[in-house]
């Protein structure tokens, strides 16, 4: 399923195909714990500021930050 975010022309890499796995588990993880950040990363056992890397690497904006 998240092989359809990739363009038809752009072979997928093992790199895109690891990192949009990543996206979607912070991004799950960040829902269940209604974007409680601290929360997300319990539930990913990580470090709050590990996750917080993660959410910037990865472009991730919270839902109410764009109000």
């Amino acid at each position: 399923h998240f092989m359809n975010t990739q363009p038809q022309s752009a072979k997928p890499t093992l790199a895109n195909e690891l990192e949009e796995i990543e996206r979607v588990r912070v991004l799950h993880a960040l829902e269940a714990s209604r974007w409680n950040k601290a929360g997300a990363a319990k539930l990913l056992g990580m470090s709050r500021t590990t996750l917080l890397g993660k959410i910037k690497r990865l472009g991730i904006e919270d839902p109410e930050s764009r109000n």
